[in-house]
Parts: structure tokens; C-alpha cells; sequence
């Protein structure tokens, strides 16, 4: 077997790197946005033996806000290896992630790399929700691949929300307006690891392709109170949303779920019929049930801090984390669209 190399990515990388997902089709446009940085370099890390790719890891770094300071959070993507000849390349592609932050994070993944994951010195602190609303129960029904009594139940169950739901509050002061590239300041009075937002960020997951990216920044009383997307994506005629994220905003629930219902009113006029959110937070998780979300599954949380900086700390945590936002937005129970979808 020839040695094998782990170099930085290139562009002409790129094809070889979908190959190694074969026979599940990965488009080489995906990974060129995904893994291009804001200056066009590409974040990954490719294993070449002689002159095949086998085995990639990419990787998304981040800068997060915690008592006071700012650290570098990496969270990896896109992990694999040939299973012939590349295993032996999967730790040495890890390692190579592993060195470039102050912490390393994952959120879900699956069973196998799970069990990988201790033996990196990873641990989890806590599970991620994702919460489903569904905002046009006839769309989403129709929209459903199951047999018709399966499809009524399911869109009962799923539309419960409407009945379990509090009254909302009013919104006051607040505004969502366009965005304006700035993100105010964190609020640092409590243990909360949150991501800063910079514009860069925000430019990026704006030019996903397939999915029209809406950004806001909140306004309260006139003055900049955070920054919000959101997605939609539009299928077959199926219409989906999702909030992308929602700047931390401090430990008020009524001013959470005002926030999420302004932005619930945005997605519903751009004719979505269900709404994905992730959260970590436990303020903005109960805004989210209060407003008629309900937990749809709960991922793990891999976190390695190898000087144990946040021991204790909470997280708040969105679809904005590494490369969540555009997954899984076409719902994997509708009915599968005529053309490839890109939702790995």
C-alpha cells in the first residue's frame, strides 16, 4: 500500500473528494461553498495515496463569547474515508482539525463515529433539540409520503402544537428590519457560550445554493438587540422554513418568544407549512413550546476542551453551528422531489 499523504484541500481536490461518498451523489458546487472560507480558501483536509483521495475531513471555525472572552469553537464536517484503503487515515485527518481552536464540537453524527469520539477526549455535555412547528396543516398533509389514514394521524400529531400553545404576548417595542451587518454585543452577565455572529458568517450562509436566505437584525426600542435568518426552501411546490438562528438574548422568555413570533409570521406569508428550529438553550427551548414548537429528536453534543474552559457553562446553540443550517430542510417524510436534492 502506498503512503499515504494529508495535505490542505484544493480546489482541484474537489471531485475526488464527492467520489468518496459514492454511490450517494454529492455535487462538487456543495462542497466548494461549504468548505470556501471568506477569502476562497478551502477549509478541509484531504488523504491522498498516490493519486486518489481517500479519505476528507472539512471544518468550520467559529468565534464564541464566554464570561467575558472570545475563543475559537471548530466544528468538523464531512468526515470520511475510503473503508478499503483510507482507514488508516481517519485519526490523522482528525488530528490535523484537532490542533486549530481552543475547543473542537460536533453536534449529532451517527453511531459509529460516536464511539470514536471518547477515545478523542470527547464528551457530552448535553443534547441539542430540534423543534418542528407545523404552520399549514393542509400543505403539510398533502405534502406527506404515507398512506392517507397515516398521513391524517401524522399531521394531527405534529400539528398539536396549535392547541397546546400559550397566548402570546405582545410585541412592544420590538422590530425585525433588514440587516444591517452588525452584531450588537453579547449579553455578558451570565455563564452562556454563545457564537458572535460576525457578518462573515452571515454572508456566507446566505449563498447556500437552493435555499433563499432571509437575514434580520432585532430592533427593541430602537436599538440593535440582535441578529436572526432564516431559510426557505421550496420543493415540488412544498413550501419549508426553517429558523436558522436567533442571537442569544438573555434569560427573558416573554422577549424570546416575541422574537420567534415575528419571525413564525415572516416564514407562514412566504407560504411555509413547517418550521425547524435547533436549540440548546433553556430559554429560548421553552419560548420555542410556549409558541406551539414541539422536540422532533435531540442530538448529542460532542465537545472536546482539552483546558476545561466551559465546565458547567450553558449553550446556546442554532443551525447556525458549522453546517446544520441547510440540511434536512426538504422534510424526509414528503414526497421525494423529481430532482436530486443536495441534503447530505
Amino acid at each position: 500500500m502506498e503512503e499515504i499523504l494529508i495535505r490542505q484541500t484544493t480546489a482541484a481536490d474537489l471531485e475526488g473528494v464527492a467520489k468518496l461518498w459514492h454511490p450517494r451523489r454529492r455535487d462538487p458546487d456543495i462542497f466548494r461553498w461549504l468548505l470556501a472560507d471568506s477569502d476562497g480558501r478551502l477549509r478541509s483536509f484531504v488523504a491522498v495515496s498516490g493519486e486518489k483521495i481517500v479519505g476528507h475531513i472539512g471544518y468550520i471555525i467559529s468565534d464564541y463569547r464566554f464570561n467575558g472572552a472570545s475563543y475559537k469553537g471548530v466544528f468538523t464536517i464531512e468526515w470520511l474515508v475510503d473503508e478499503v484503503s483510507g482507514k488508516q487515515a481517519a485519526l490523522p485527518l482528525y488530528s490535523k482539525v484537532l490542533k486549530l481552536g481552543d475547543f473542537t464540537f460536533v453536534i449529532g453524527g451517527t453511531e459509529v463515529v460516536w464511539k470514536i469520539y471518547p477515545l478523542l477526549k470527547f464528551k457530552t455535555p448535553l443534547q441539542v433539540s430540534r423543534f418542528l412547528k407545523v404552520t399549514r396543516p393542509l400543505p403539510y398533509l398533502k405534502a406527506l409520503n404515507h398512506d392517507p389514514l397515516r398521513k391524517i394521524v401524522k399531521t394531527a400529531y405534529n400539528s398539536r402544537g396549535w392547541l397546546l400553545r400559550k397566548p402570546l404576548p405582545a410585541n412592544g417595542d420590538l422590530a425585525l428590519v433588514p440587516y444591517d451587518g452588525n452584531a450588537p454585543a453579547l449579553p455578558g452577565s451570565d455563564l452562556t457560550v454563545a457564537n458572535e455572529t460576525p457578518k462573515e458568517h452571515i454572508e456566507w450562509l446566505m449563498k447556500v445554493p437552493g435555499v433563499d436566505a432571509y437575514p434580520f437584525t432585532l430592533r427593541k426600542g430602537g436599538k440593535p438587540a440582535g441578529t436572526a435568518l432564516c431559510y426557505v426552501q421550496e420543493l415540488e411546490g412544498v413550501v419549508c422554513g426553517r429558523i436558522v438562528h436567533v442571537s442569544y438574548l438573555g434569560k427573558e422568555v416573554r422577549f424570546w418568544r416575541q422574537v420567534l413570533r415575528q419571525l413564525e409570521q415572516f416564514l407562514t406569508h412566504k407560504g411555509c407549512c413547517v418550521i425547524t428550529t435547533l436549540a440548546s438553550d433553556p430559554n429560548f427551548a421553552q419560548a420555542l413550546k410556549q409558541n406551539g414548537h414541539f422536540v422532533l429528536r435531540e442530538s448529542p453534543f460532542w465537545l472536546r476542551d482539552p483546558r476545561g474552559r466551559f465546565e458547567g457553562a450553558s449553550w446556546h446553540l442554532t443551525y447556525l453551528e458549522g453546517d446544520l443550517a441547510y440540511r434536512d430542510m426538504y422534510m424526509y417524510d414528503f414526497v421525494p422531489p423529481k430532482r436530486s436534492v443536495e441534503v447530505e
